[in-house]
């Protein structure tokens, strides 16, 4: 592999990070919790949680990742990671 597509791997795979589960999604000025996803060819469904309601979004994958524009959203915060998890005393 050369040095283009390995750092092509990287970008994809760090994109996608924007929509695991427990990341932070902003659709106008109202917050939503991504709580699960389901990949499909070609894009991906997701679930979002603000309080009671539940919204599920398609969201196209292009070559870089999740194109969170074309579903009006953006991302406010990641998922946080299994270590920060396990030093707060979540799941060990």
């Amino acid at each position: 592999m050369n040095y283009y597509t390995t750092r092509l791997k990287e970008i994809f795979r760090a994109n996608m990070a924007e929509i695991e589960i427990g990341s932070t999604l902003a659709h106008k000025k109202t917050q939503w919790v991504v709580v699960r996803h389901k990949f499909y060819d070609g894009s991906v469904s997701i679930t979002l949680r603000n309080g009671k309601r539940e919204r599920n979004v398609l969201v196209p994958i292009c070559i870089t990742g999740p194109c969170l524009a074309d579903a009006d959203l953006r991302l406010v915060k990641p998922a946080p990671s299994q270590q920060t998890l396990s030093l707060h005393g979540g799941a060990a």
